[in-house]
């Protein structure tokens, strides 16, 4: 996941300057606790929204709490960033409303939104270190650093959902998202992030115990929930441990589902370590919020995007 905060520079002090930001221990005090406060309320608000994606990117609450503090520090120091720790805390104070639609797509809230220094094209790893209402940093998947950009209006091109203005979902182009009950096709037609296309209309997921059908999957596994083929009913996931067996409709915790090519018997892998080897498409997966750039489990640190 893309943790989203810096905290602050000062500019005109004769030492600190965009380049090399000055903070003192006061200044590191306060942003410690913004930073914990900030990965406190993020990551409870991802749980209550997609609690079986906390449970395989990072195992439990937690843990996510753990790997988002220290994102969020190295972020303190970033050039031209415009945050600070009170900026920081009132956005974290914001995830307790934020619209689940945004929280599982990684966009943060409109409070949280900080303009910096950096204009379109700068090289950046944090979205508040890039100019205007609407700058953001832009980024790949499989990337830690990205270019300061603009966020897209209706039509503007876009690879997902985070490079769209606020409100507006990702189909190649940024649109406006229909309505529940409204119809959808899933390409022009699209549904917000928490709820499903079925049947040419966006429908709420189905809960658990709810009537499936498997090639039209609309449980809600957002909640950790799958239709199962032989109950045709919504069921929860098993979630298996690191080691265990794995198959349809178990998840693994704190890692993923891998084939062993010889024996063709499935079993649950770790997330790879920081630093360690990866595969995006084939697994191991990285620990979130570390990505796998160049086949390694590498973590955010944008004062190193220059």
């Amino acid at each position: 996941m893309r943790a989203p905060w810096a905290a602050w520079i000062i500019i005109g002090v004769a030492s600190c300057s965009v380049r090399s930001p000055c903070i003192g221990s006061g200044a590191s005090s306060d942003a410690d606790r913004a930073c914990a406060d900030w990965a406190n309320h993020y990551c409870n608000r991802l749980e209550s929204c997609a609690p079986l994606s906390v449970q395989i990117a990072y195992g439990d609450v937690a843990r996510c709490i753990e790997r988002s503090k220290p994102v969020c520090a190295s972020a303190l120091g970033a050039i031209g960033t415009g945050q600070s720790p009170d900026r920081v805390e009132s956005c974290a104070q914001s995830y307790d409303s934020a619209s689940c639609d945004e929280v599982v797509v990684a966009k943060p809230p409109l409070a949280c939104e900080v303009p910096g220094l950096l204009p379109n094209g700068a090289p950046c790893g944090d979205d508040s270190q890039c100019s205007g209402p609407k700058g953001y940093c832009r980024m790949a998947n499989d990337a830690t650093c990205g270019t300061c950009a603009v966020l897209g209006p209706p039509g503007a091109g876009c690879y997902g959902d985070r490079d769209c203005e606020h409100g507006l979902v990702c189909y190649f182009t940024c649109m406006a998202p229909v309505a529940l009950g409204a119809e959808c096709d899933g390409m022009r037609r699209q549904c917000p992030a928490t709820l499903v296309c079925l049947n040419y209309a966006c429908h709420l997921p189905s809960p658990a115990g709810a009537p499936c059908d498997p090639r039209g999957d609309a449980c809600d596994r957002d909640r950790g929930l799958f239709c199962d083929p032989q109950t045709r009913s919504c069921s929860p996931y098993t979630l298996a441990e690191v080691g265990a067996p794995c198959g349809a409709g178990m998840a693994c915790r704190a890692g993923s589902c891998a084939t062993n090519p010889s024996t063709q018997k499935a079993t649950c892998v770790a997330n790879a370590a920081d630093g360690a080897a990866c595969d995006a498409t084939s697994g191991p997966s990285c620990m979130a919020p570390a990505r796998c750039v160049d086949g390694k489990c590498k973590v955010p640190d944008a004062t190193r995007c220059f």
